[in-house]
């Protein structure tokens, strides 16, 4: 039989995890065949060694790559789309990172059903619970009210509300190759979603199947870095419509207000002035697209 879904999964010393993601994958009732591809980082707290247990107990369905040298450290980006989706056999491809795990057993059945139904749609998430170290738990629903109000979501969007989508929730088709950008990004997931969002529309499911929790060491808390953004929403700025860019632009322009501040803090003068510079030209262009959007509203208007 065909593979159906490929499981992308990352982890770096995740050995708190690993096993609840692992089990969680393993738990899925489908009536279709599904690989599980694991990429390890050079993991030093025994991540690789329980790894190698479920592989060894499940070979033919478990494929782990394991790094001698962690990559992140040295400068290597887009992990999943580097080591597990160019090795992707399935129709589609699930994520999973390895401090998260799925806690529906039909998850990946209730995803493939709507989009074998459905090929107008490049992708389907669902709701997810948060949970936290040190505050009480919620759904992705509870922290975004939004996604009670609809179930089909675009471009637009991922632009508008900004970060919404759990990883662990989404399941898409295997367009084979990535873009080069890829490999210079740093949320990983978020710039997945913009390029499948050229692709087709995204269905939400309402069931809660999937856990994902807020860490302080994971890969979102390292995202938070002003630079990081700023360099990915740089990126996006040549994947979107012009009347889209002036929101790019104005989230870059809340990023160098956050490195300001940073700047002010550390007495980082020449790094002052270098941001400052940078902003008045993004706040130019920013000016720019914010009028082709007035005019572009008028003509419509008119007409």
């Amino acid at each position: 039989m065909s593979i159906i879904v490929s499981v992308s999964c990352i982890t770096y010393n995740h050995a708190p995890y690993i096993r609840a993601c692992l089990d969680g994958f393993l738990m899925q009732k489908t009536s279709f065949v599904f690989e599980i591809l694991i990429h390890d980082d050079c993991s030093t707290d025994g991540t690789r060694e329980i790894i190698e247990e479920y592989s060894k107990k499940y070979p033919d369905i478990i494929f782990p790559i394991f790094q001698t040298e962690n990559q992140y450290s040295n400068g290597v980006r887009g992990m999943m789309a580097r080591f597990n989706f160019p090795r992707s056999r399935g129709k589609y491809i699930a994520l999973c990172e390895g401090d998260d795990y799925w806690s529906d057993p039909y998850k990946l059945q209730k995803q493939v059903d709507f989009l074998e139904m459905n090929s107008d749609y490049s992708m389907c998430f669902h709701d997810a619970l948060n949970v936290y170290t040190n505050k009480k738990n919620r759904t992705f629903s509870e922290k975004y009210p939004f996604l009670n109000l609809k179930s089909d979501f675009t471009q637009h969007d991922l632009i508008h509300y900004q970060w919404f989508i759990p990883t662990a929730s989404m399941l898409f088709r295997n367009f084979g190759s990535v873009p080069d950008y890829f490999f210079k990004i740093n949320a990983g997931d978020y710039n997945l979603q913009m390029f499948l969002s050229k692709m087709g529309k995204f269905r939400f499911l309402p069931d809660v199947m999937s856990i994902y929790r807020i860490t302080s060491n994971g890969l979102g808390t390292v995202n938070l870095n002003p630079m990081h953004r700023i360099n990915d929403l740089q990126l996006w700025l040549g994947q979107v419509k012009s009347v889209e860019k002036k929101y790019i632009l104005k989230r870059i322009l809340a990023n160098y207000r956050l490195l300001f501040k940073r700047d002010i803090r550390k007495m980082n003068i020449i790094g002052l002035m270098h941001h400052l510079v940078v902003s008045i030209k993004t706040f130019m262009l920013y000016v720019y697209y914010l009028l082709i959007h007035i005019l572009l509203n008028k003509q419509m208007i008119n007409k």
